[in-house]
């Protein structure tokens, strides 16, 4: 006795074509006789249509583009996660940069004893001004990151 969930698969006799033949039919029989057969087998004398064993091809397509669906879905949400996080990394990158600009400017302005000389403050001047060009263009290159994101979500949601 069998488990009620195995499955035996009737055994299928196979009828090699030779190479050459057209026909898709086992050498002995042509179409039109197999076509008869079937005609009249049916009953209705009109060619029987297709089983539902035959749609599997088009239910494993549907599943295909569902998974593909999902897959899209799935890479366009990483994408907009790290676009997302690389304008927060941008946003806190600025942050930082900004307060150590502040310090390196009191620093600049304090009294200093001895004071500092001339070439070390325009030194300091040229390094606070680069730092500032640095500080916007972060803060210019990540203004557009949310919106982006934001996008890129909305896409993922309607792929």
């Amino acid at each position: 006795m069998q488990p009620p969930f195995e499955y035996q698969y009737p055994q299928q006799q196979t009828t090699e074509v030779p190479l050459g033949s057209s026909s898709s039919a086992p050498p002995s029989m042509d179409s039109s006789s197999i076509d008869s057969a079937n005609a009249t087998a049916n009953g209705s004398g009109e060619i029987p249509q297709p089983d539902a064993a035959a749609s599997v091809p088009a239910q494993n397509n549907e599943a295909n583009i569902i998974i593909s669906s999902f897959i899209i879905h799935d890479t366009i949400t990483d994408i907009a996660t790290e676009v997302g996080l690389t304008g927060l990394t941008i946003v806190n990158t600025w942050m930082l940069l900004n307060r150590r600009k502040t310090a390196l400017v009191r620093f600049r302005n304090a009294v200093h004893n001895p004071p500092l000389s001339k070439t070390m403050l325009s030194h300091l001047d040229d390094i606070i001004h680069r730092l500032q060009m640095s500080l916007d263009a972060l803060q210019h290159g990540s203004v557009a990151l949310p919106a982006i994101s934001h996008d890129l979500y909305q896409f993922a949601a309607h792929a």
